[in-house]
């Protein structure tokens, strides 16, 4: 794990083990989701804050090879503008 996430090995999505994909996604966006739901009650609370996500070149096009990545990165896009609009 780096300090943006899980980082995967490439690989065609035929040969993608659903496991595999399952803790990519479960990491790089579950946990996004987590500090959302959290820091987010505390900026209610406040009347203000600021939340910055990094989602990488992956979260705006595909990358290939990488399909938990693109799709974690790309769920980190829309639910960050989706708490924004909230």
């Amino acid at each position: 794990m780096n300090a943006t996430g899980l980082q995967e090995t490439a690989q065609e999505i035929l040969k993608y083990a659903p496991d595999a994909f399952g803790k990519v996604v479960g990491i790089n966006l579950t946990g996004v989701f987590y500090g959302l739901k959290h820091v987010l009650k505390v900026m209610r609370v406040q009347g203000s804050g600021a939340v910055v996500n990094t989602a990488s070149v992956g979260g705006i096009r595909g990358v290939g090879s990488q399909s938990g990545h693109a799709a974690a990165r790309h769920g980190v896009v829309g639910l960050t503008r989706n708490s924004a609009i909230e």
